[in-house]
């Protein structure tokens, strides 16, 4: 009979690997028996054959011992930024739903960047658009010249919606231009619009950055996409 290999995680399988995970074959193994059923003794087996068995064994194991790892990984920085975010935006006077959107939190030099983003069409929390809004409004009555009208231009256009829905395109586009502006209250108007949007059902990714000697960040990628 034939005997199995102890693989972590079987649950990470689905139910036709489960099978394959049943019939990794070893030396001890007098009689091999293949996908049809056939079984040959194990001294027919080629030596190529049997190196294969081995490497696929162990790499099928180290696979998955990776692939729980990694999932346990991606639910921790998922948890982390969550706290995080919702910790930032009541700091800043705005109620967190649980819905989660767009987020960027670094050490305190910041040396070291972590990101969530979110993949979709997003719709936009009105109590935070709103915030959002007023804090434009102030920025563009106390700083804006008449000869500066593109950049309310920009600003009204934001948040012009059609069919009462903002233009995903316009409102990254106007926080975008955060960090060309040395004026706070321009910048925390612009954080407030990046917490604005929210994901029903999308795609969240993660990623960490850190800075290399010339002061620019470099991803460390880890593919968490498919957990």
């Amino acid at each position: 009979m034939c005997k199995n290999i102890e693989v972590i995680e079987p649950e990470l399988i689905t139910s036709n690997t489960k099978s394959f995970m049943k019939t990794i074959q070893t030396a001890k193994d007098k009689i091999w028996e293949d996908e049809s059923g056939m079984q040959i003794p194990y001294n027919r087996i080629t030596k190529t054959e049997r190196l294969i068995e081995r490497s696929v064994a162990k790499i099928f194991k180290a696979w998955t011992t990776e692939a729980s790892r990694l999932k346990e990984l991606k639910k921790m920085v998922a948890e982390l930024c969550e706290q995080c975010y919702q910790a930032d935006m009541k700091s800043k006077g705005v109620d967190p739903s649980d819905k989660k959107g767009n987020y960027t939190m670094y050490c305190f030099n910041r040396n070291i960047k972590v990101e969530r983003s979110v993949h979709g069409n997003p719709t936009y929390d009105e109590a935070t658009i709103e915030a959002a809004k007023i804090k434009f409004d102030q920025y563009m009555e106390e700083n804006v010249t008449s000869k500066e009208d593109f950049t309310k231009d920009m600003i009204n256009e934001a948040f012009e919606s059609k069919n009462k829905q903002l233009d995903k395109a316009k409102i990254n586009k106007l926080i975008s231009y955060k960090n060309r502006s040395k004026i706070k209250l321009f910048q925390d108007a612009c954080d407030l619009l990046s917490t604005a949007a929210r994901y029903s059902s999308s795609s969240i990714y993660y990623r960490v950055w850190k800075k290399d000697e010339n002061g620019k960040y470099q991803n460390i990628d880890i593919q968490f996409s498919s957990l």
